[in-house]
């Protein structure tokens, strides 16, 4: 589990549900400091990185995305990509694993606009796929991927100008 906040700091977590006092479930792992300039609005974990390791992405007000390999002992935390925007970055979320690979995510920005970005096998570069300008009139708050029909994508976004979009992405 992953959590972020005013700090700036990523926070990593473990859960242990049968701990005997429910105050007691979850253990700071580790903290990273500074891992952005400003606030760190959203954070969201790959489905499955196949490589015993996890891989997050967080989006903050300093305009990036970065992209974080986790150990699978949760003991270091690897930059592998700081992706720049011309704005806040509001929302993250990550794709389920498909035939597109592990490294489809969607990002949310504070205008409105809609990113949808595919990293390279490595996660050490990076291209945009898909650009939606007019998704939303205000920031983006919460996307969500459903899972994999056929070869087509679907998003579901919803903003601060109180809609929920749904879209249906091919790459």
């Amino acid at each position: 589990m992953a959590s972020s906040g005013k700090d700036r700091r990523l926070c990593l977590w473990s859960i242990d549900p049968e701990a005997e006092n429910e105050n007691n479930q979850s253990a700071l792992k580790m903290a990273l400091d500074s891992a952005h300039k400003r606030i760190v609005w959203s954070l969201s974990f790959c489905q499955d990185s196949g490589e015993g390791s996890s891989i997050l992405i967080s989006g903050s007000r300093d305009m990036t995305a970065k992209v974080w390999r986790v150990s699978q002992d949760v003991k270091s935390v690897e930059n592998l990509n700081s992706i720049k925007f011309t704005e806040s970055v509001t929302a993250l979320s990550f794709s389920y694993p498909s035939d597109f690979g592990v490294g489809i995510f969607a990002v949310g920005l504070e205008s409105g606009s809609l990113k949808i970005i595919k990293l390279a096998e490595d996660y050490s570069s990076h291209e945009i796929a898909l650009d939606i300008e007019n998704g939303h009139v205000a920031t983006v708050k919460k996307l969500a991927w459903r899972p994999m029909d056929g070869g087509e994508l679907t998003l579901a976004s919803c903003g601060l100008d109180h809609a929920v979009k749904i879209f249906s992405i091919t790459l």
